[in-house]
């Protein structure tokens, strides 16, 4: 006889348990898919509070892979994006925000924002300023400003980008946003040293992990020989991040400027040293309205690899290996093109090594790059008296050309047309651009408008 089992209540109370069970599990997923993302939204926009971009771009991705699909997560990336200037990956993602049905509101200001950054001032400029006299929140007031403060910078009119930002502090003279923004416009002036000095200190009064204006605030002790000043900086650099190569730099041209070469070329050595891989340490984008996370850890830009090689240049010069010298002045050069002090060391050290014809060539060129140099400075400062001076705004695209610098260049010659749509120049040099860049329907537009151009 074969024994078959009952039908009765105990099957059927396993079969709702295994059915309960079946549905918690399919509910559970989503609802934890849910909860993980609500947290990477958190954690974006506190990063974006504390003006993190980096941090906020990573915590906005994890969640666009959880769910691609949402449209708070693409608004916030196009915000994140925009701030950090990456302007086609902001369009992007606000295209994507406003198929999935985020306000029209936002997706309208926040492309104006967009296109006042990107210098298109007379087009946007009416909209902002209805903005900020209307009123909108604190947050958009903070947009708006930050936004007008970097399109009138982008464009060279220095007096808007200064009152722009002497009205955001008086209203708001804590905003870690403003306080950014005045310490990279005084940076990139350089007009008023004792005012940056200050205002990276009030900055890192507030944030005292920002590595970034850490490095910059020792970067200026430095160049006022208060050394000891630089090299305590430094220290509290190491202290939050050990492995970064900007840090190691940084020791090397203190102890470089102490004498004490051994240990400078250890560290600058150890700086430019490719990063292993998967080290990971607190790392920040370049310049003072950089951002700071944990991501993989980088090495040195091409500036800082430059003034890294140039010292390290002047240590062997100074062990009299000249070899060497001439090596690390090469590699300055090759990094950094329009450096007139690579250019000088590298021309010193083939003379001294007998090749006189090249070394003359150098020596030629660095003379080249700080005339450029100081008709750039003349340039910037024109501007500040007349940005719709468009005939010098082509001289500095013709410069930067010269040394190399195209994409540079290619935005002097955008910002010249803004003010002179018709400048044949202009036209003709853009279209040399794009071409060698292999956009070639930008080429021929720009072709065809220098035919139809004026002088």
């Amino acid at each position: 006889m074969i024994h078959r089992p009952r039908s009765g209540p105990t099957r059927r109370r396993l079969l709702l348990v295994f059915l309960a069970l079946l549905v918690l599990a399919l509910v559970s997923v989503p609802v934890a898919r849910q909860a993980l993302i609500s947290f990477d939204l958190y954690q974006a926009r506190r990063a974006l509070a504390e003006v993190d971009l980096e941090t906020a771009t990573d915590w906005l991705q994890a969640a666009e892979r959880r769910q691609p699909d949402r449209g708070d997560v693409q608004y916030l990336l196009a915000v994140t994006y925009r701030r950090h200037a990456q302007y086609r990956r902001a369009e992007e993602h606000l295209r994507r925000a406003h198929a999935l049905g985020w306000p029209k509101q936002d997706i309208e200001r926040q492309s104006m924002l967009t296109l006042f950054q990107m210098g298109e001032l007379a087009q946007a400029e009416p909209y902002l300023n209805n903005v900020l006299e209307q009123g909108g929140g604190d947050d958009v007031a903070e947009d708006v400003y930050e936004a007008m403060t970097i399109g009138y910078l982008a464009e060279h009119r220095l007096r808007d980008a200064d009152l722009c930002l002497k009205y955001w502090i008086e209203w708001r003279p804590g905003s870690l946003r403003a306080l950014l923004l005045q310490a990279y416009f005084h940076n990139a002036n350089m007009q008023n040293p004792k005012a940056l000095l200050a205002e990276l200190r009030e900055i890192l009064k507030i944030a005292p992990g920002r590595l970034d204006e850490r490095l910059a605030l020792a970067q200026m002790l430095l160049e006022q020989t208060r050394v000891d000043e630089a090299l305590a900086e430094c220290e509290t650099c190491r202290g939050q991040a050990p492995d970064d190569p900007r840090v190691r730099l940084a020791f090397g041209l203190c102890y470089f400027r102490q004498g004490r070469l051994e240990e400078s070329k250890r560290e600058l050595e150890t700086a430019m040293a490719p990063p292993r891989a998967g080290s990971r340490g607190l790392v920040g984008s370049r310049g003072l309205v950089g951002s700071r996370g944990l991501v993989e850890s980088r090495g040195l830009d091409d500036e800082q690899l430059a003034r890294a090689c140039t010292t390290l240049g002047q240590i062997t010069s100074s062990e009299r290996d000249f070899e060497s010298a001439a090596r690390f002045y090469e590699q300055a050069v090759k990094h950094a093109p329009q450096d007139a002090a690579a250019a000088y060391g590298l021309g010193i050290a083939l003379k001294t090594l007998g090749k006189d014809d090249l070394a003359r060539s150098y020596l030629d060129q660095s003379k080249t790059l700080r005339n450029q140099s100081e008709r750039l400075g003349e340039i910037n400062r024109a501007l500040a008296q007349d940005p719709t001076n468009v005939a010098i705004r082509v001289d500095a695209a013709t410069i930067l050309l010269e040394q190399g610098r195209k994409p540079e260049a290619a935005n002097w010659l955008k910002s010249a047309l803004r003010y002179e749509p018709k400048l044949r120049v202009a036209h003709e040099m853009l279209a040399g651009f794009y071409e060698e860049q292999g956009a070639h329907e930008l080429a021929q537009h720009h072709r065809e408008a220098a035919r139809d151009g004026t002088e």
